[in-house]
C-alpha cells in the first residue's frame, strides 16, 4: 500500500504515529496513538492533535476510556470526556463487538479499550472485528475499507433494454416456420426449443441495450434498509389505514429525512475538505459554481 510517513505526535497524554495514504482519492491520516491511563485526558489536548493529522483521519488507539456507547460494560470520567469531544466535534467511533481487553486479574472483567474514530465520509463501506491472536492482555482488532462502489445486483431478462416491438414482429415473422413435424415427443421438443430461438434473437436484434449514464447509489446500507422499511410501512398503511400503520411509518419517514440530512451535510462537508489546488479540483469545483447558466425563453418574440 502506498502511503507517506508524516510527523508523530507526542505529549504527556498523547502518543501518535501518522501516515498518510489516498482514500477514494482524499489524502487520508491513519493514526496509530496511545493514551497512557496514568494521565488525565484533556479536551484541548485532544483538540490539539486532532488538527496536527488533517482534515481526513483515521485513528486507532488504546484509548484507555471506558462508554457504554463504544460497548463498554460501564462508563468512566475519560470515557465521558472522549465520548463528549467526538458528539461535539461530529466524528464516529467504530467499535469491535467483543472485548479487547482480558484482564489476569481475577477482580476485572473483559472490555473494550481499543477501537477507532473517524471523520470519514458515511459511504465508504468499512467492517470491524476483532482477531483472536492474544499475545499479551490485550487483543488486536481488524478494520477492513472498501472506497469501491458497491454496484447493484443486474438479473438476466429477455429484452435488456427498450424494445422495438416493430422490428421483433418482423424478425419472428421472417425466421418462424410452420413447416415442422410433430409425430413424437421428440419433434414437440425440438419446435419448442426452435421457437424458444427465435424469440430469444429477435427480442436481443430489437432491444436497445444502450442506456444514458445515471447516478450510482451509494448510500450506507443502513440508510437503504430504512428506505427499504419506510416504503413498505407506507404501503401496509395505504392497505389498512390503521392509526398505528399511520404512525409507524410517520416515524420512519422523520428518521429518515433528518440522517440523509446528516449524511449529505457530511458528504458535502467532506467534498469541500478534498478540494485542493494540487490536481485543480478546487479550480474546477469554483468554475462549476461560476458557470454562468443559460436559459432558453418559453416563447419567442418574433
Amino acid at each position: 500500500l502506498q502511503h507517506s510517513t508524516l510527523p508523530s505526535y507526542q505529549s504527556n497524554s498523547i502518543q501518535a504515529t501518522n501516515i498518510k495514504i489516498i482514500l477514494n482519492h482524499i489524502p487520508t491520516t491513519i493514526s496509530s496513538a496511545y493514551f497512557p491511563p496514568q494521565t488525565k485526558l484533556n479536551s484541548n489536548e485532544l483538540t490539539k492533535y486532532l488538527l496536527s493529522i488533517g482534515n481526513n483521519y483515521l485513528i486507532d488507539s488504546d484509548f484507555n476510556c471506558k462508554h457504554t456507547s463504544w460497548g463498554s460494560r460501564i462508563t468512566n470520567t475519560r470515557g465521558r470526556i472522549l465520548h463528549n469531544d467526538i458528539q461535539n466535534k461530529n466524528l464516529k467511533f467504530l467499535s469491535p463487538p467483543n472485548p479487547t481487553y482480558w484482564p489476569t486479574h481475577q477482580n476485572r472483567q473483559p472490555d473494550i479499550l481499543d477501537f477507532f474514530i473517524t471523520n470519514l465520509p458515511n459511504h465508504i463501506n468499512r467492517n470491524i472485528s476483532n482477531l483472536n491472536d492474544l499475545s499479551s492482555d490485550q487483543t488486536p482488532v481488524l478494520l477492513s475499507l472498501n472506497d469501491h462502489i458497491t454496484l447493484k445486483i443486474t438479473y438476466p431478462t429477455l429484452t435488456p433494454g427498450k424494445i422495438n416491438w416493430q422490428i421483433f414482429s418482423e424478425s419472428v415473422e421472417s425466421q418462424v416456420s410452420f413447416n415442422i413435424s410433430l409425430k413424437n415427443h421428440s419433434d414437440i421438443d425440438n419446435a419448442v426449443q426452435y421457437l424458444t430461438d427465435i424469440i430469444k434473437n429477435s427480442a436481443t436484434r430489437a432491444s436497445n441495450t444502450h442506456f444514458p449514464k445515471t447516478k450510482q447509489d451509494n448510500l450506507p446500507q443502513h440508510l437503504s434498509q430504512l428506505i427499504t422499511e419506510k416504503r413498505r410501512a407506507r404501503a401496509r398503511w395505504q392497505r389498512t389505514h390503521l392509526p398505528s400503520d399511520k404512525s409507524t411509518y410517520n416515524r420512519l419517514s422523520c428518521n429518515l429525512k433528518n440522517l440523509l440530512y446528516k449524511y449529505n451535510t457530511e458528504s458535502y462537508q467532506h467534498y469541500i475538505n478534498s478540494l485542493t489546488n494540487n490536481n485543480k479540483s478546487l479550480w474546477k469545483a469554483t468554475k462549476n459554481i461560476l458557470k454562468e447558466k443559460k436559459y432558453h425563453p418559453l416563447t419567442q418574440s418574433k
